[in-house]
């Protein structure tokens, strides 16, 4: 069983040096790097200590944010009217996505997945341990059973969950067209 412990971001992690570079290769606008520094560390600061997460898209011909911080399930942030409206809002590539994980491990199927349906330019998953990766959306829906076949064809090789995944998504990245990188 899991404890919000085990949720919980890091006392001063986002205050870091290391952290807050990492925005500088989000954007080339200072300004937008310190906007995405700003609502990310809002974001940890709301989620930690819990497994919900938060949901955010910036529209980048409009300046406009949309939020949704209610989701109360792990890996099911909440579509509220707020997302939904700036979906509607926004042409396919104008939405960068951000979104908290508590665990601080790659983007999933399901991530990747909600970047094509959503027609997202790019997404970030920001870790609850300061991890942060960048994913663009593939080609084609990715099968869940496709992605779990890969993570545990490499878990069956020795590798822990987290490099499994990292694996799991360098082979699917050729079969399906995306990027994925961890932003350091």
């Amino acid at each position: 069983m899991r404890h919000s412990s085990d949720y919980a971001v890091p006392k001063g992690l986002t205050s870091t040096r290391e952290f807050r570079e990492k925005f500088n290769q989000m954007d080339s606008d200072p300004n937008l790097q310190r906007e995405y520094y700003q609502k990310s560390k809002e974001m940890l600061a709301h989620r930690s200590g819990n497994n919900g997460e938060d949901l955010m898209f910036y529209n980048t011909q409009t300046g406009k944010w949309y939020i949704s911080n209610t989701g109360t399930e792990a890996g099911r942030p909440d579509y509220n009217e707020q997302i939904i409206r700036g979906l509607k809002e926004s042409q396919k590539g104008e939405i960068v996505s951000f979104h908290n994980y508590p665990t601080g491990m790659p983007p999933s199927d399901s991530d990747l997945n909600a970047a094509l349906k959503n027609g997202y330019g790019k997404g970030y998953t920001i870790g609850h341990n300061g991890r942060i990766f960048e994913y663009t959306a593939p080609k084609e829906l990715i099968p869940e059973s496709s992605y779990l076949m890969h993570v545990e064809s490499f878990k069956q090789l020795g590798k822990n969950e987290y490099d499994a995944q990292i694996m799991a998504l360098n082979r699917l990245s050729e079969i399906y067209s995306f990027d994925f990188r961890e932003v350091d």
